[in-house]
């Protein structure tokens, strides 16, 4: 969207969804890929040994907004989202909350998506396409333990791996082509083959969905990448 009258009647939409807690449609995210085995958490300020929010939530970042403040974009543009990386005990502010915030409005017959600081204008027959596609996905009968708080992926598959009784495949690499391909994270004796990311946005699932189709494309058409894969699970 350019228009300058359609984007400020947009940002009135979304100030008004924020003035209001109607949080339904709204939620927060970081605007670029972040790699999740580097990044120990986020904070709304720069303010040391304070709890971390293991992902962004609006709810905990409008508890920081203080009594007598009215939100408005320029406050959310000026309010910087800290992350904090392993082995420092500095807090470095990577974003604005402005651009971390995704919402999504309806109005007329037009749909309309907030997100990275932008407004975008969504055909709604596209968003109908999407949402029936999912909508028929077969569902997974296979059921994880939640995370604990913290708890790396790393982490998470050798405790889940162990107690459940899966092979843990995670950093062991096939090969293919001279390139090492993570067959899975976790592989149980059902032969299902689990690819494991924290639980956060669409970056991450963006990056858990390649994770999962280029395994299963290797092992469906190179056999010594299956070979390779037979010789790890022995």
């Amino acid at each position: 969207i350019r228009d300058p009258q359609q984007i400020a009647n947009l940002n009135d939409k979304l100030i008004e969804s924020i003035k209001t807690k109607d949080f339904s449609r709204m939620h927060m995210a970081p605007p670029e890929p972040i790699d999740w085995e580097y990044g120990d958490g986020f904070a709304y300020s720069s303010k040391k040994n304070q709890e971390l929010d293991q992902d962004l939530d609006i709810v905990n970042f409008m508890e920081t907004v203080k009594e007598g403040i009215e939100p408005s974009i320029q406050y959310l543009k000026n309010r910087r989202i800290f992350i904090k990386t392993p082995n420092s005990d500095v807090l470095e502010g990577r974003w604005s909350v402005l651009d971390c915030i995704v919402y999504e409005v309806d109005i007329g017959k037009e749909f309309y998506v907030f997100t990275c600081g932008q407004w975008y204008s969504v055909n709604k027959d596209f968003v109908s396409n999407v949402n029936s596609k999912v909508s028929s996905l077969v569902s997974s009968t296979l059921k994880l333990p939640p995370a604990m708080k913290g708890e790396k992926e790393g982490d998470y598959n050798k405790r889940i791996g162990t107690s459940q009784g899966y092979a843990i495949i995670d950093t062991k690499c096939a090969r293919i082509g001279g390139s090492p391909i993570e067959p899975c994270d976790l592989f149980t004796p059902a032969n299902q083959f689990i690819h494991v990311k924290r639980k956060t946005r669409s970056a991450t699932l963006s990056h858990l969905f390649s994770q999962g189709s280029v395994s299963a494309e290797c092992f469906i058409r190179d056999q010594p990448f299956r070979d390779n894969f037979v010789k790890i699970l022995k």
